[in-house]
């Protein structure tokens, strides 16, 4: 997994986007959203989005207006617990492009 670091580049995504590419994989891992989340939010926030007029929405921070820069390292880790629960591997650069295993 470590080599394969080195070839991701970072990723600016939102919680939703981040959501319905890896949900997929924990669908019913009753620490499903609560790990994705974590993962979210590990990220570092990207310093110019913000919420039309600087209010927050409604839905906010989980909004689409608002990213962050995903932690390569904190992904991996989730990507290795993940990994060990699947009976199928997939590459990272595969979950990331929301394939699923067949």
């Amino acid at each position: 997994m470590k080599g394969n670091l080195r070839r991701i580049e970072p990723r600016l995504v939102t919680y939703k986007e981040l959501r319905r590419i890896l949900l997929p994989y924990v669908r019913g891992w009753s620490w499903a959203d609560d790990a994705i989340w974590d993962l979210w939010t590990f990220g570092a926030p990207v310093p110019q989005d913000r919420c039309p007029g600087n209010v927050p929405c409604k839905q906010y921070p989980k909004c689409e207006h608002i990213r962050r820069i995903l932690s390569i390292a904190k992904f991996a880790q989730w990507y290795d617990e993940v990994a060990q629960r699947q009976a199928k591997e997939i590459s990272i650069q595969e979950m990331l492009r929301g394939k699923l295993p067949e």
